[in-house]
């Protein structure tokens, strides 16, 4: 019974498999679905083997024949589907990035050939033979069973070498393994053919793509935590982001407050500049509270619509190089840029042109002084609004200039639309655009120094994919949040709070 050796190690493996796979709860996506299959189809095969064993050695007669001839039949169809799953598995994991439904067409298209190939072999004769302590089978159902695996062997490897920079992962390493395995099961049917093995190694197969195929649970977990990472970080870019333009809508009414006081108490005898000055104030406060901070005003169905998918993250990106390789700066342009980034639709390229043309033209009059960049977002529903800030310490505009910038028309000459060519275009054309695109631009220059501030709204990509199973991570740590004017108290205060 020495046979038996290999097939009650296999059943026990495959049991602790089943138990430690199915038991946890696990994102159930198309590889875990696959080897979900192929643990369970093995379960039953190496079961059905070493009831086989147990009849054929011990009360082998007419009627447990039968019987033995019946579980053979049905094991027929393990080794039709195992390979079928397995060819599924490496086609899947080679080509998963092609076009989906192209596998979903060939899964369907070779199960109904499985199926056919079951009734065929079922139908068709099988032999059993138990002579001088050897028990095996033959016949032509056992021939259209083994070419039917060989034909799964072959398209997985035909896959493997079409594809052989891309195999040396640790995703293939049961594929290499089961072809040693296969020279190894040559070798034994050959010097001891009473022994049953094949069973066993695919179980022992299944055994290694366990450690291979992508773990659930740390898969699940690791997304988790880097979502929860996520919404924190935009939290804290929303909160700081709110926090500045709370202080920012300060000062206009400071400067309000001043110039009315000048007014009514007729200093300078100025009034006409003060009015002046208190109109762009107003200007500002209503820039900040209705164009920027109010939220109700986002809505899809104002966003000037160019369905461009971009993302917003790579275009920033690719802006700063542009910029710092143009004008030869690298410590010059600082920059801070929200981590949360979404993918967005719209007209990126005009948006780049524009931000490229103010950055550039800020540092230019800044008389090659540092500028910063900073990028934030308000989002609502299925759209997001985009406020670009950029800021020089000198004043680079006057009261005039700034207006002359803003209220320029939006229609664009024949020589406008010739310099749209350019890389660099003009702050005046810059708004013309911006408020073809149905943006904002609002610019404030002081002896404080030149703020200048362009917003636009862009639909939002949703994001559809969802896990078959969600898990409530708590983190039982408290939350601190910061707020102060003074940047360098909130630096060193979050350095400290994050040891803890």
């Amino acid at each position: 019974m020495t046979n038996l050796y290999f097939p009650i190690a296999g059943f026990l493996i495959a049991i602790l498999l089943l138990i430690l796979f199915f038991t946890r709860k696990r994102v159930n996506y198309e590889e875990t679905k696959l080897y979900s299959y192929m643990l369970i189809s093995s379960g039953i095969d190496i079961l059905i083997s070493l009831i086989v064993i147990l009849l054929g050695y011990t009360c082998y007669n007419n009627f447990t024949y039968k019987i033995i001839w019946l579980l053979n039949k049905m094991d027929f169809i393990h080794y039709i589907l195992w390979p079928y799953l397995l060819f599924l598995y490496v086609y899947y994991i080679t080509y998963k990035s092609d076009d989906i439904s192209k596998y979903e067409k060939i899964k369907k298209d070779l199960m109904y050939l499985n199926i056919f190939i079951i009734i065929l072999e079922f139908a068709l004769p099988l032999v059993l033979y138990n002579k001088d302590g050897v028990m095996g089978i033959s016949g032509s159902s056992t021939i259209i069973v083994y070419l039917m695996a060989l034909f799964y062997l072959l398209m997985i490897f035909i896959i493997i070498i079409k594809n052989i920079k891309k195999v040396f992962t640790k995703k293939y390493i049961p594929i290499f393994v089961l072809l040693i395995f296969l020279v190894f099961i040559a070798i034994i049917r050959i010097t001891q053919p009473n022994l049953l093995v094949i069973p066993s190694i695919l179980v022992y197969i299944n055994l290694i793509m366990y450690f291979t195929v992508e773990n659930p649970d740390i898969k699940l977990l690791n997304e988790l935590y880097k979502n929860k990472t996520l919404v924190e970080q935009s939290y804290e870019d929303k909160y700081n982001f709110l926090f500045e333009m709370t202080e920012k809508v300060k000062q206009p009414i400071v400067n309000m407050k001043k110039y009315v006081d000048d007014i009514e108490n007729n200093q300078n005898n100025n009034i006409e500049e003060k009015i002046k000055l208190l109109n762009y104030e107003l200007e500002n406060l209503n820039f900040l509270i209705n164009d920027v901070l109010d939220i109700s005003s986002i809505d899809i169905s104002r966003v000037k619509k160019k369905d461009i998918k971009y993302n917003l993250k790579n275009v920033i990106d690719k802006l700063i190089i542009q910029v710092k390789s143009d004008l030869k700066i690298d410590n010059k342009l600082n920059t801070n840029i929200s981590n949360n980034l979404p993918i967005l639709y719209g007209d990126y390229i005009l948006i780049q042109q524009i931000l490229y043309s103010i950055i550039v033209d800020t540092f230019k009059k800044s008389e090659n002084n540092s500028v910063d960049f900073k990028v934030n977002l308000l989002e609502k529903s299925d759209t997001c609004r985009i406020i670009f800030n950029i800021k020089s310490e000198k004043n680079i505009y006057s009261l005039q200039e700034i207006n002359d910038i803003l209220n320029v028309s939006t229609e664009l000459s024949d020589n406008d639309i010739k310099k749209l060519e350019d890389k660099k275009i003009s702050i005046k054309l810059c708004q013309k655009l911006i408020k073809l695109i149905g943006g904002h631009l609002m610019i404030k220059s002081n002896h404080d120094g030149t703020e200048i501030i362009f917003i636009i709204d862009q639909k939002k990509l949703n994001n559809d994919k969802k896990m078959d199973n969600q898990f409530n991570v708590i983190n039982e740590t408290g939350k601190v949040l910061v707020l102060s004017s003074d940047k360098e108290l909130i630096a060193k205060t979050k350095k400290i709070i994050n040891k803890y």
